[in-house]
């Protein structure tokens, strides 16, 4: 059987396309349509496929880092950055400052952007819609 050329076509035919139903979002927000990431992440070559079309969506653009969030994005960012050749990262939701007294917290980090020879351009995947 061919594979569809079309993403939707694609998440379809894998089954982790929802649509026409009622969603409410992590941010609170409501949808009519969801990807079903279980139906993609298990199965490798799915999510390299995936990753792949979202890879070429933006290739050319100078995009040296990919940022997912840690729940629902961090696979695939680290997919699209593997078929970019770049560097993937990822972010937590919640406070950005821990506590001072907390013990063996993970401290934030920053991303700067820019160096001495170029500038970096930030992707990100979100889960959070």
């Amino acid at each position: 059987m061919t594979e569809p050329t079309d993403t939707e076509s694609l998440l379809r035919a894998w089954g982790a396309l929802l649509a026409d139903d009622h969603f409410v979002y992590i941010s609170g927000q409501h949808g009519s349509g969801w990807i079903d990431k279980d139906a993609v992440y298990p199965h490798t070559k799915r999510t390299s496929q995936l990753a792949a079309r979202i890879a070429e969506a933006v290739a050319g653009r100078g995009i040296e880092i990919v940022c997912g969030p840690a729940t629902g994005g961090l696979i695939i960012a680290q997919w699209v950055a593997h078929h970019l050749g770049a560097l993937a990262v990822f972010g937590e939701h919640g406070d950005a400052s821990p506590p001072e007294d907390a013990p063996d917290t993970r401290r934030p980090f920053i991303l700067k952007r820019g160096s001495s020879n170029s500038s970096a351009t930030t992707v990100c995947s979100s889960s959070t819609t």
